[in-house]
């Protein structure tokens, strides 16, 4: 198996494991300073490929949700 092919399955198995983990993180902000600061500091945790890949994951939903729609 070549290196490229190699990625795309590790990727591929972290991306299963990371849904079979996945929880919901809230916070309950004094105002829209708090909420914004903790909202940074909570996304600078996570690596630049984790917070790109949270990005995308929202765009296809969004997308999902708009062909639902039609």
């Amino acid at each position: 198996m070549n290196a490229k092919k190699r990625k795309v399955r590790n990727v591929n198995e972290s991306v299963k494991k990371e849904k079979k983990t996945r929880k919901v993180i809230a916070h309950v902000a004094r105002s829209w300073e708090e909420a914004e600061k903790w909202d940074i500091e909570y996304w600078q945790k996570f690596s630049p490929q984790k917070r790109i890949s949270a990005v995308e994951s929202l765009r296809r939903e969004w997308e999902a949700i708009k062909n639902a729609r039609k």
